[in-house]
């Protein structure tokens, strides 16, 4: 039975159009092609219309398709594997962090107590320097007392110095 294409719609052989002459084997055209076609003159040269066939043992592409499987198969293994072990390493990293934190904190803390433990420095130093320059002013008030230098108490150092040293030259 040949037949001319009216409606493209269908699965009509390669290369075919509107208009094209297609051949059916036997005298019924498929339930598909049904109002997609006129017939046609006899005599017309026609495509031989063969429908596809499922190959009847698998090819390549099938066994092919089997590989591919197992190769997936095998990829999604070591990707459940792979993200195991970055779970485990995300976890490590975050107890690293945490004790970073905790380190820097206690670094932060002692610097901290360091620094008070500089001015208490700077403290007893000037505690020290005072005490130093008391003791001078003592050994100076005893030495003017002992060469009968008469002087108040508010007087400078630097003065009851040139007073102790007149004294020291009239003797």
């Amino acid at each position: 039975m040949k037949v001319t294409i009216t409606n493209l719609k269908a699965p009509w052989p390669v290369g075919t159009g509107l208009g094209s002459v297609v051949e059916f084997k036997g005298e019924q055209a498929p339930a598909w092609a049904v109002g997609k076609f006129t017939p046609a003159a006899e005599d017309a040269e026609a495509v031989l219309y063969e429908p596809a066939t499922a190959p009847a043992e698998p090819g390549p592409v099938l066994s092919s398709l089997g590989t591919v499987n197992l190769e997936v198969a095998e990829l999604q293994q070591q990707l459940a594997h792979a993200e195991g072990v970055n779970a485990v390493l995300q976890a490590e990293l975050e107890d690293r962090r945490a004790e970073l934190s905790k380190l820097t904190e206690a670094a932060r803390t002692s610097e901290a107590r360091i620094a008070a433990l500089e001015a208490e420095k700077a403290k007893v130093t000037d505690v020290d320097a005072q005490a130093d320059a008391e003791k001078a002013r003592l050994a100076l008030e005893a030495e003017a007392k002992e060469l009968g230098v008469s002087f108040h108490p508010n007087l400078g150092d630097d003065k009851l110095r040139e007073r102790i040293a007149e004294a020291r030259a009239k003797k």
